[in-house]
């Protein structure tokens, strides 16, 4: 590892990266049971395997002979790894896009045992037997081939990354609409005889429409409008609560319970379209 070429390591990240998205489709479409384009970018690649496989590869190469030993610290580097961009993520977003709180032995949510176990068999079964050939073929390409190759998946690489950070701020932004939204209903409609500080946001939202139409109430009428103009935008939140249902956030927990109901019913509107 020490002796390649940044061009050689890039193409090395982006085939980690590749090999864990195809791990977490498969995994994740198992589990529930249909298919999830897992991840935040739109290329086929999860970028935490792609520094997790070069982590493994790179910092436990004096135990790539071994089984039990990498194992073990593979399932340690790659939480590690895990728990810190989880962190990070939350710091940035306020969201929690992942949370394994509902499995045994988990530390925040962030990583859990089950999954540590499976990072650790996948960095001693990648060690033995993936990184070797991934080797032969990033020493077998050669100049300029391989300069062109790792240039132009860096151009698609970056420009998908750009494109992702943008989505990911636009649907922090569309949350915070969301709440502001919440809260002037709250507000507005504290005083109100059907109003009750225990209903969810969806429930303000259906009492307000069945109030708009027993009476004209041009705050109502308003509000609906505008409600309804999220629903475009509404839409582009789909792939990411599909990829992860199991976001999470303390400031946002309303918001993002509506955004899992809506993505549910076209889910089951979806299915019942194909049935019939």
């Amino acid at each position: 590892m020490r002796a390649l070429a940044f061009s050689q390591i890039f193409i090395l990240f982006i085939c980690y990266s590749f090999i864990g998205w195809c791990s977490e489709v498969i995994y994740c479409s198992f589990l529930q049971k249909r298919f999830i384009n897992r991840g935040f970018l739109k290329g086929p690649v999860c970028p935490v395997y792609g520094f997790g496989g070069l982590l493994v590869m790179g910092a436990l190469e004096p135990f790539s002979s071994t089984w039990i030993p990498l194992f073990l610290l593979s399932a340690l580097v790659t939480s590690i790894l895990e728990y810190i961009t989880s962190w990070i993520l939350e710091k940035l977003f306020d969201t929690k896009w992942w949370d394994y709180s509902h499995y045994k032995f988990n530390i925040k949510g962030r990583v859990c045992l089950l999954n540590s176990s499976l990072f650790g068999l996948l960095g001693m079964l990648a060690s033995h037997f993936v990184h070797p050939l991934l080797m032969r073929l990033v020493t077998w390409l050669k100049e300029p081939f391989l300069l062109y190759l790792a240039a132009g998946l860096a151009f698609i690489f970056f420009v998908d990354f750009i494109f992702t950070i943008r989505k990911l701020i636009n649907f922090n932004t569309y949350l915070v609409k969301l709440e502001e939204f919440n809260e002037n209903l709250k507000s507005h409609f504290i005083n109100e005889a059907w109003f009750n500080k225990t209903l969810s946001f969806d429930e303000i939202i259906l009492k307000m429409k069945e109030e708009a139409k027993l009476k004209t109430d041009e705050f109502s009428a308003r509000m609906i409008e505008r409600f309804e103009s999220f629903s475009e935008t509404q839409k582009q939140t789909h792939a990411l609560i599909s990829s992860f249902p199991t976001i999470s956030s303390k400031r946002y927990k309303a918001q993002l319970e509506h955004l899992k109901e809506v993505f549910k019913n076209n889910l089951r509107n979806h299915k019942g379209k194909k049935q019939q």
